[in-house]
């Protein structure tokens, strides 16, 4: 943190705040921690917590675990936003917009220091326009195929899409998404052809892969594993 991040809690109130969902590994305290120092009243009101992607992904089920658990423990609701779109572009511009007052906290993935490198612009600065808090959570992408493709191994799907080149195609939560990424990389390491299809999250895509509507999905674990699987 730099020495500007570190002056008093009152004058960190007046920059944004970003939650990044990264990992499941950290705690609420450290959401909470700055705005009550600076108002021992905070939250007088319900706080939103804006997510940039559809629900069902991993950003959406974190956002809405902590706002549970902030909401228990400050006594105050917490309800989460979904503003898809853009690849987060949308969400997070909005975030930027917001009051800067402690009651919009936004929680994103990794795609909030990757969009700068990828559009020619983003209606935020990722340096300036936002507070980093917490590190949330980590989680590895998966790929997943419908039980009716007949694929019951990752080489046994290379060999298919090998068979039908250029016919499969593969759902992702958005072009330059870790997701997006990670199906490109599949492409060129097995030296297989595939079409991109973009959803607005990692819970649609899966939603889409369940309907049939794709042939994989290539998305974080947390959307793709069954447990977890927005169709449960």
């Amino acid at each position: 943190m730099t020495k500007r991040d570190r002056g008093t809690a009152r004058s960190m109130l007046t920059r944004r705040v970003i939650v990044q969902s990264a990992g499941l590994a950290a705690i609420a305290a450290p959401v909470i921690g700055f705005p009550r120092v600076a108002n021992a009243a905070w939250p007088e009101r319900p706080v939103k917590v804006l997510v940039p992607f559809g629900p069902g992904g991993p950003a959406d089920v974190i956002a809405r675990l902590i706002g549970s658990l902030l909401g228990e423990r400050l006594g105050q609701s917490f309800f989460v936003e979904n503003r898809p779109g853009a690849t987060g572009n949308i969400g997070v511009g909005l975030a930027a917009r917001a009051e800067p007052d402690g009651y919009a906290l936004l929680i994103t993935s990794n795609t909030f220091v990757i969009n700068p490198m990828l559009f020619a612009s983003v209606p935020y600065d990722p340096v300036n326009d936002f507070l980093p808090i917490a590190e949330l959570a980590s989680s590895p992408t998966a790929y997943a195929v419908h039980p009716g493709l007949g694929a019951n191994t990752l080489a046994e799907f290379i060999a298919l899409a090998k068979e039908r080149a250029g016919k499969l195609n593969y759902a992702h939560s958005g072009f330059g998404t870790p997701a997006h990424l990670a199906g490109e990389f599949l492409k060129i390491r097995a030296g297989i052809e595939m079409t991109a299809v973009p959803y607005n999250g990692g819970g649609p895509a899966v939603q889409a892969l369940l309907t049939r509507s794709v042939d994989l999905v290539s998305a974080a674990l947390p959307s793709a594993h069954p447990r977890s699987s927005p169709a449960r």
